[in-house]
């Protein structure tokens, strides 16, 4: 990812012979605006979410054949925490045009776990997302995701090895609704 970073925090090293990821505590903030994907097959997946988010999927382009992105812009910031080697995520929001991602939770250091919780709200309807016979059969489903003003309402979780998480629903997760709407 590239693009400017702010970035305020509190810096403590504790003495002691642990790793010093162990050691090391920060508390801050981060804000990066306008950031853009270095890859292109990921750049071309968030632009891909922005169109469906849109309700324009006949526009996404396979990230495999993807030559020229539409290089969509990506706001990212939230606070963080970082002690006894556990990054601790709170108010993360993740914006792009037509979507927003809210999360809170975890990511361990030593193991690279993370356990991520919040919500996806899209501007477009569920049944817009899509095309053809699929968009016809989400219909009567808009209703039920459209919450907190927006078209779909999702609450989401990332869970997992960072080198392979694993992205979905979290529909029973009562604490993720209530943390996210704060």
């Amino acid at each position: 990812m590239s693009g400017p970073i702010r970035l305020k925090t509190k810096f403590v090293l504790s003495p002691g012979p642990e790793e010093i990821f162990e050691r090391v505590n920060l508390d801050g903030s981060f804000s990066l605006d306008s950031a853009h994907f270095t890859n292109p097959t990921v750049q071309q997946k968030v632009d891909n979410v922005s169109k469906r988010s849109l309700g324009k999927p006949s526009e996404i382009v396979p990230p495999e054949k993807a030559i020229e992105t539409d290089d969509v812009a990506t706001e990212l910031n939230g606070q963080f925490r970082i002690e006894h080697a556990t990054l601790t995520l709170t108010a993360v929001e993740f914006q792009i045009p037509g979507a927003k991602v809210q999360l809170h939770g975890t990511y361990t250091l030593n193991d690279e776990n993370l356990d991520l919780h919040g919500s996806f709200a899209m501007q477009a309807k569920l049944s817009q997302t899509v095309t053809g016979v699929k968009s016809l059969l989400l219909r009567p489903l808009n209703h039920f995701f459209s919450k907190h003003g927006s078209g779909t309402y999702l609450p989401i979780k990332i869970t997992g090895p960072m080198e392979h998480p694993k992205y979905g629903p979290d529909f029973g997760h009562k604490e993720t609704a209530e943390k996210a709407q704060r």
